[in-house]
């Protein structure tokens, strides 16, 4: 478990499909992506420009176990996609989230990241 909180500790990103909800200045939208995600926070590239320091609801599906997580989000960072030029990649810092889906969030990033270890062990190419 020490382990475990300690790569916690040492920001982490994990390639997951996540179903995010955003409340925007026209109304809400509502989309899948494939995403990094960690216990802190979340990134994503997207066809708009989102300004920084944005504030956005979020609720979040964590796959495969179709966990639901909610909590607010801070948009920290807009740049350029390096993939696709008519994206932007967008860095979201999460906060107001409640202890409770804390705890399922850092579950599943712990459990992501065993898994990616596991996987990484039994395909060293």
């Amino acid at each position: 478990f020490a382990e475990a909180i300690e790569l916690l500790n040492i920001k982490f990103n994990l390639l997951k499909e996540s179903q995010i909800e955003t409340a925007l200045e026209y109304g809400t939208q509502s989309f899948i992506r494939k995403v990094n995600i960690s216990a802190s926070g979340i990134s994503f590239d997207d066809e708009s420009k989102i300004e920084i320091g944005r504030r956005m609801y979020m609720n979040i599906t964590l796959l495969p176990t179709d966990l639901h997580v909610q909590t607010m989000g801070l948009v920290v960072d807009c740049l350029p996609s390096e993939v696709n030029e008519d994206e932007w990649s967008i860095r979201v810092e999460f906060y107001g989230m409640k202890a409770s889906e804390e705890e399922l969030m850092v579950q599943h990033v712990v459990k992501r990241q065993g898994r990616l270890l596991a996987e990484r062990r039994n395909n060293p190419n």
